[in-house]
């Protein structure tokens, strides 16, 4: 990753991005309105996002971009904004 930005906030639906070999989840994303994906980076707070897959939150922290265009986020705080989304 390269190019550290400074604090941002992002609004989004929390979806899974890695699960171990039991099919459990194991890492989060955040998918915006505007269809970019912020991967996040594990943390205290990645584990509690965990907790709200399907949940539209708005994220903090610090945003990375990598070489290869893919973004990853660095959360400092997230307040949940909705309910799980319906799954059809």
């Amino acid at each position: 990753m390269d190019n550290l930005m400074s604090e941002q906030r992002i609004e989004g639906i929390i979806i899974p991005s890695n699960w171990d070999e039991n099919g459990l989840i194991t890492g989060v994303s955040i998918y915006t309105s505007d269809e970019k994906e912020y991967l996040v980076q594990p943390s205290r707070l990645s584990k509690e996002l965990l907790n709200h897959v399907h949940h539209m939150v708005e994220v903090s922290g610090k945003i990375l971009q990598g070489l290869d265009e893919s973004l990853l986020i660095i959360v400092s705080s997230y307040r949940k904004i909705t309910e799980p989304s319906e799954v059809t």
